[in-house]
């Protein structure tokens, strides 16, 4: 598997993990179940996100700066730039269990769901864009060299 492969497989996992928020619907009258899944959801999100972003912000954005032409240098740093508000969700979602804490009740649950069913589709809309849009072009616009500064910058970031 390429770079460019793991990243859109990154993109699909964050497509499956609904199936987390969907049981968290499900059972959110049930606090012990609601919570475990929150803790699931919550770390998926600060893991995985963080990772993705981290990934794509140090190695994929730098390289991709260097041979994009000035069209695509807009699209990427628009691409870019939906990092912000996407972590600024995640952080506020972060916030949220304290409050549930503090006033546990099915509306506060409720307002946790929200906030993650929120996340996800901004989360899904920003990786169908680079899918999309950006994956194809450096598909096609990496030279195999270029390729391959990318692969090594990859592997350096995951300290291999």
């Amino acid at each position: 598997m390429d770079l460019i492969e793991k990243l859109v497989a990154g993109h699909r996992y964050v497509v499956e993990r609904k199936d987390i928020l969907d049981k968290l619907t499900e059972i959110m009258s049930n606090d012990d179940s609601f919570w475990d899944n929150t803790q699931k959801i919550m770390s998926f999100f600060n893991t995985e996100l963080r990772g993705h972003f981290a990934l794509e912000e140090k190695v994929l954005f730098p390289v991709l700066r260097g041979v994009f032409a000035a069209p695509e240098l807009a699209m990427l740093e628009t691409i870019e730039k939906e990092h912000g508000p996407i972590l600024a969700k995640l952080e506020k979602l972060k916030s949220l269990p304290g409050i549930h804490q503090e006033n546990p009740s099915k509306k506060e649950r409720a307002t946790i769901i929200d906030a993650c069913r929120e996340l996800l589709l901004e989360l899904c809309n920003h990786a169908h864009k680079e899918d999309v849009q950006l994956f194809p072009l450096v598909r096609t616009t990496l030279q195999p060299s270029e390729y391959h500064e990318l692969e090594n910058l990859y592997f350096k970031f995951l300290g291999l």
